[in-house]
């Protein structure tokens, strides 16, 4: 791995599957936010929480109840290890969600320390190996409490459903904890019915008489009963409400300021949000309307967006008199807005000012672009309606995230862009033809943007950050998706090794694909050279052992059983995984899994047919379904299934092959290689094999041809043609032309007659 991670991003794409970079996590989203104000004790409830033998506990109400707060106490009474996940809008990434997932069970259960290596692959083996291997944790593991907050910012389907499974296998004792704004999406009512879920709401979380009397004394605020049951009954015990009614009353009495309190709570938190910013100082409110359209602050950051040198005086003021600030690290730099207090100063600045929040997101993109975050640089200026600025940094942003596996990110930032801002830059259409084309193989985008994409004019244009041309880039994107077959692919390698620059990071991507457009064309000998190119200019292990397996696949055609074992070896040294541990979408994958079983077929290993079932669940999901990869793949398991003797599964590989050289027949090398496969399994069912003149007498005596027509459509005699029936019928053991074909269909020499 230190090879892989030793470079950039972008640099290492050279190949179109890499290693991922490593995904640094934020310490602060495992942890309960620090509070910078005294905060009411809520023992009774929390009690009632550790009473119950529920497996779930759930707190669920609106923002400003206290939902965090109970949460971070009850983490810190429970008589067990606990730990924490602050959610967010970046775990709907399920790479990412496992990542965090995984390092808050590693402080309460004996989670492998392979399962956070297995996630910094580009494709992780969620289903075949994270899972698992979590669910052995859980199984050694002695109870503990794990707190998820703000789950209701957990949007994806996926995430629920590793949720969902982690719930089922709980050790007795052990239990989770969400907090959330919405319903979560877990089979609620069968939890609550058998006994096994918690809850708290609206009703538990709202103050009582004494905690609101509590809350005002911790603030020096005083209040007599009558006015203590009016803030009671306007706030409805809502935490928040009561914090920005002492906010907003800046130590006058009570009773000057409660019969201004009217509406519902959202008006409320309007009414008196304007109330505390109507009484800050000019400079300051300015600073809270515009860093409002930040998820997250630190000095330099507000600086630049506000234009304001004393940016940092103003952030610790709000810090140190608890104006809606939460701390997200120990050292004071980095903090966030309450969700509600955001919301509500977003809403003052669209009224204030409706024309400043552009410019404010394209100074928050340039300030994250400087630092190398594209992903929130290009969020910022797609809000600052800035798509040509923001083209190529999405570009880079969509790679980085497939390098790390995170393919949901990578998806969300381009759906952010219509189809016109895709089609109007030339970084976005080549980012989405790659990522829908390639990546995801979407069912309705992935052929217009691969098309888009192969077929855009790029003229002599550079990449910026002089990063090579769009049209080496280009070249090599359609050389792996061959849209014109073989010869195209071939042709198209050649060009782009030809205009790359030998130092670009395209270089070994054009040298890869030339070798395999090389393999495909029926030149091992120069595909091989090619190879050996890629393994002296290449240092990245995926790359390597893409070219190593190749390698070996040459040397198993040649009938090199040694070569190809050794050659089978060192890839597996490099990344096992690749053929040990099935990721369909991981392409780089193919040669290794298919060299891999060429290698056990040919020895004594009883493991052969294991590896044969990857390949075909590898062929089933493979994303792009390029042909030459479907015929190749169909045709060496052909060629493993003859070798082993099973010739039913062999035909059937070879009907599949046959089937897609029938609608892309521009296959180079794969042709003959189908033809040979199909002709072995005739050798091997029938004592006396057919001739070639006889398979195409053969091949239309399933239609109405009568012999006169089968002998014109073949150019030959009459006579020829009824010898050839004579030959064929005394191979097949019949003796009518129905009886033939109903043979041939047996011994699959034919294929069976279409349904409908």
């Amino acid at each position: 791995m230190a090879d892989a991670t030793s470079e950039t991003g972008l640099e290492r794409r050279g190949g179109f599957d890499t290693l991922a970079p490593t995904f640094q996590t934020r310490a602060s989203k495992l942890r309960p936010a620090r509070a910078h104000l005294e905060l009411v004790e809520r023992t009774a409830l929390v009690d009632a929480l550790l009473r119950s033998p529920a497996s779930l506990l759930v707190v669920s109400a609106p923002a400003g109840y206290g939902k965090s707060t109970l949460l971070a106490q009850l983490a810190d009474a429970a008589p067990v290890p606990a730990s924490w996940l602050q959610l967010d809008a970046t775990d709907n990434d399920q790479v990412v969600f496992l990542t965090y997932l995984t390092a808050a069970l590693s402080r309460v259960a004996p989670v492998d320390p392979t399962v956070a290596d297995l996630l910094q692959v580009q494709t992780p083996p969620i289903d075949e190996l994270i899972l698992p291997r979590l669910g052995e944790a859980l199984d050694a593991a002695q109870p503990f409490l794990l707190v998820l907050d703000d789950a209701h910012l957990l949007q994806s389907e996926a995430c629920w459903g590793h949720l969902a499974l982690l719930l089922g296998q709980l050790p007795p004792g052990a239990r989770l904890a969400l907090g959330t704004r919405s319903e979560v999406p877990l089979p609620i009512d069968r939890l609550r019915a058998e006994g096994r879920l918690a809850e708290a709401r609206i009703s538990d979380l709202r103050l009582t008489r004494t905690e609101a009397d509590e809350l005002l004394t911790l603030h020096g605020a005083e209040a007599d009963d009558e006015a203590l049951d009016g803030l009671l009954e306007l706030t409805e015990g809502w935490a928040t409400g009561l914090y920005l009614a002492l906010l907003a009353g800046d130590g006058r009495p009570i009773a000057e300021w409660l019969p201004h309190l009217r509406g519902d709570l959202h008006v409320i938190a309007g009414y008196l949000t304007g109330e505390v910013l109507e009484r800050q100082p000019a400079e300051l409110q300015e600073f809270l309307l515009r860093t409002s359209i930040l998820d997250q602050l630190c000095p330099s950051l507000c600086s630049a967006v506000t234009g304001n040198a004393d940016a940092p005086e103003h952030l610790a003021r709000l810090a140190r008199e608890n104006l809606f600030v939460t701390a997200l690290d120990d050292r004071d730099e980095w903090y966030r807005y309450h969700h509600l207090f955001a919301e509500l100063l977003a809403a003052q600045l669209e009224r204030r000012a409706p024309d400043e929040a552009p410019c404010l997101h394209a100074r928050a993109a340039t300030w994250y672009d400087q630092r190398g975050d594209a992903g929130r640089a290009v969020r910022h200026w797609v809000a600052a309606g800035d798509i040509a600025t923001a083209a190529w940094p999405a570009f880079v942003a969509v790679q980085e995230h497939v390098d790390r596996g995170q393919v949901e990110s990578a998806r969300r930032l381009l759906d952010a862009f219509t189809d016109a801002e895709l089609s109007r830059h030339l970084a976005l259409t080549m980012a989405a033809g790659w990522f829908y084309g390639t990546v995801i193989g979407h069912p309705s985008k992935g052929e217009r943007w691969r098309h888009a994409a192969c077929s855009v004019a790029v003229g002599d244009d550079c990449m910026p950050d002089d990063l090579g041309s769009w049209r080496s880039w280009q070249l090599g994107l359609r050389a792996f998706l061959a849209p014109d077959g073989v010869a195209g692919m071939l042709k198209d390698a050649e060009s782009s090794v030809a205009c790359v620059r030998p130092s670009s990071a395209h270089a070994v991507e054009s040298q890869r694909v030339l070798g395999v457009a090389l393999y495909l064309s029926g030149s091992p000998r120069r595909a091989a050279l090619a190879f050996r190119k890629l393994l002296r200019d290449s240092a990245d292990p995926v790359t390597r052992s893409y070219g190593l397996a190749f390698l070996s696949l040459i040397a198993a055609d040649q009938g090199c059983r040694d070569e190809a074992r050794e050659l089978d070896r060192q890839a597996l040294e490099l990344t096992p995984g690749m053929a040990l541990d099935l990721s369909p979408g991981m392409y780089m994958a193919m040669p290794m899994l298919l060299a891999h079983a060429r290698v056990v077929a040919a020895g004594i290993d009883p493991d052969w047919r294991r590896q044969v079932e990857s390949c075909e669940h590898y062929l089933a999901n493979m994303v792009p379904q390029i042909p030459w990869r479907i015929i190749l793949i169909c045709a060496v398991l052909g060629e493993i299934c003859l070798q082993r003797a099973e010739l039913d599964d062999a035909d059937r590989w070879a009907t599949q092959a046959e089937a897609q050289l029938r609608t892309d027949g521009n296959a180079g090398m794969l042709h003959g290689r189908v033809q040979r496969l199909r002709q072995a399994l005739e050798e091997l069912r029938m004592a006396d094999p057919l001739t070639a003149a006889e398979r195409r007498v053969l091949d239309l005596l399933p239609t109405q041809l009568s012999a006169p027509q089968i002998a014109a459509r073949l150019f030959v005699s009459g006579n020829t043609v009824k010898t050839h029936m004579s030959h064929l019928y005394a191979k097949l053991g019949v003796t009518t032309r129905t009886g033939a074909v109903d043979r041939a269909r047996e011994l699959g020499l034919l294929r069976p007659p279409e349904r409908g």
